[in-house]
């Protein structure tokens, strides 16, 4: 694979085969060894060669551990605001919910970009496995 970046180029791939499909994952720096999002799909024939389809997805501890964290920042959200609106503080009622989306918003924005940042890897490995045929 061409080099990138150090911090964005894959060292190293994890591949496992399970029942009906494939699962491919980057290990990429500083930790090797972190569960990171990775590509589930199947190698399937088409013509004189092969196709690959599938999609990229987050590890599911991870989404799990975000939906766990925008759930209680939801509701602390909400409390904060109920809370600051019966005191007849509507300043500070805006600043609760202001706080609340943006940390909403990093967590989801947090997740994509793991996510996308392994398509883009993965999608590099896959065109070069094709190109070298």
């Amino acid at each position: 694979m061409p080099r990138g970046p150090r911090w964005r180029s894959p060292v190293t791939w994890s591949i496992s085969e399970q029942p009906g499909a494939i699962r491919l994952m980057p290990l990429s720096p500083p930790d090797y060894m972190a569960q990171q999002p990775s590509f589930i799909g199947t190698i399937e024939p088409e013509g004189s060669g092969s196709r690959v389809t599938g999609r990229v997805s987050p590890y599911a501890l991870t989404v799990g551990i975000t939906a766990f964290l925008l759930f209680m920042d939801a509701a602390m959200t909400a409390g904060g605001v109920v809370q600051e609106f019966s005191r007849r503080q509507p300043s500070r009622a805006l600043a609760f919910a202001l706080f609340g989306l943006a940390f909403g918003a990093v967590a989801v924005s947090g997740l994509w970009l793991g996510v996308s940042w392994a398509a883009a890897d993965i999608q590099l490995l896959l065109a070069t496995a094709a190109s070298e045929r």
